[in-house]
């Protein structure tokens, strides 16, 4: 969303909502100690996202 509240993209995400919570401002290094499993180094991959227009 941008700062008006128009939707700019849409994308498939590697994490749900509560590991995605737990993840928020923390490194990408600290993944595997924070979720207790290894996974991807980000929440949406950019070969996963559209823009929306």
């Amino acid at each position: 969303m941008n700062s008006d509240g128009e939707e700019v993209a849409r994308g498939l995400i590697n994490y749900g909502t509560e590991d995605a919570q737990r993840l928020l401002g923390r490194p990408s290094a600290d993944i595997e100690a924070i979720l207790g499993f290894g996974g991807e180094e980000e929440l949406i991959h950019r070969d996963n996202l559209i823009t929306v227009r």
